[in-house]
């Protein structure tokens, strides 16, 4: 997938900033997140992810990225990757790499965000912004309670 740019005038990029800043001093990406997700809980749009096909199994959820083959997780495997997801782009973490053999995926922490592989093994892997690795938990711990 391509890196979108959202070309903003000056007047509109500074109240963004002042977004982020009220917002306890937020990147720009970070405070256009916090909008989606404002957006989100008042019904605006779905919580869905471009690119990320999450489906309800008997077992749990299957995952999968792009179009390519899912891979199966259990519940305790969803929980599992929704919390090392959280903890891993949580500002502070000192891991840089993690491989879980157990439940199939690999999480590396990579400058501002985090990668994560599925499979494990030759797997395909996608980055996700600090913001978008905790939305991707919360969506994979909505989409197991359903």
């Amino acid at each position: 997938m391509s890196k979108p740019a959202i070309q903003l005038s000056p007047e509109r990029h500074a109240q963004v900033y002042a977004i982020g800043q009220a917002l306890g001093g937020l990147t720009y990406a970070e405070a256009v997140g916090r909008m989606v997700n404002a957006e989100i809980e008042k019904g605006t749009i779905g919580p869905d992810l471009q690119g990320i096909d999450i489906t309800a199994t008997e077992e749990g959820l299957a995952l999968s990225f792009d179009g390519q083959p899912a891979v199966l997780f259990s519940k305790t495997g969803v929980s599992t990757l929704a919390n090392d997801l959280r903890e891993f782009a949580t500002k502070g973490h000192v891991a840089q790499i993690q491989l879980n053999v157990g439940h199939n995926y690999k999480i590396e922490r990579k400058g501002s965000g985090v990668l994560l592989t599925l499979p494990l093994v030759g797997g395909v892997t996608k980055p996700f912004a600090f913001d978008l690795a905790h939305d991707l938990a919360n969506l994979l711990e909505q989409k197991l309670a359903t």
